[in-house]
Formats: C-alpha cells, sequence, structure tokens
C-alpha cells in the first residue's frame, strides 16, 4: 500500500505538534537572590523571552512543601518575586500560562539559599 505525499507529510506534522508545544512550556527565567539579614534572603527572577505571567512557587527541600507561592509578571528586568526567604535548600517552579505542568528551575540538587 502506497500513502500519498500529502498523509505522510501530514502525519510527520501531527509527530511534531508535541515536542514544539512542550518546549513552549520550558520556562527561560533566570533565578538570583539577595541576602536582606543575617536570615532572611529576597528571590529573584528575570525572563529571557520577554513578558510573560507566570505562577511560580518556591518549594522548601528540606521541609518538604511549598512555602510562597503566586502569580507574577516577569520580563527582561529582575522582578523581586519571594520575600522574608530563610536559608534553606529550594527548588523553584514554574507554570507558564498554557502549560498543564510546573517545570523546575535550577539543578537536581536545587538552589542553596544562606548557608
Amino acid at each position: 500500500m502506497q500513502l500519498s505525499k500529502p498523509l505522510i507529510l501530514f502525519g510527520l506534522l501531527l509527530c511534531l505538534i508535541p515536542a514544539v508545544g512542550n518546549a513552549q512550556c520550558e520556562p527561560a527565567v533566570e533565578v538570583t537572590f539577595h541576602q536582606v539579614s543575617t536570615d532572611s534572603y529576597t528571590v529573584l527572577l528575570r525572563s529571557e523571552q520577554g513578558s510573560q505571567t507566570v505562577d511560580v512557587m518556591l518549594h522548601d527541600l528540606y521541609l518538604g512543601k511549598a512555602v510562597q507561592s503566586k502569580r507574577v509578571s516577569l520580563s527582561a528586568r529582575e522582578t523581586e518575586v519571594f520575600t522574608n526567604v530563610k536559608p534553606s535548600l529550594y527548588t523553584i517552579y514554574v507554570k507558564r500560562d498554557g502549560c498543564d505542568e510546573y517545570r523546575s528551575l535550577g539543578s537536581v540538587t536545587g538552589i542553596k539559599i544562606g548557608q
């Protein structure tokens, strides 16, 4: 059985659509943090893809739970997102509009804030 060229192209296109969709959900966000006092930090986020509104969650790996979460508008400038952050090991989760899942920022070992 021989398939027509348009049908083959349509099949290839269907295979590529999920890959393109997943790439759009990858966060292009840079994380920095600044010490405010001996035991308090602020976490700043910056978008590498222009302006975007995202849901973000700060998850403390030692406590095993989310300690702060919010919806923020990010831009190419640093935006203060989390305040009064205690020294610990964290993962920051980001979910872009139109995406079903949160994606993590930082390495597999987490983001160490403080001593």
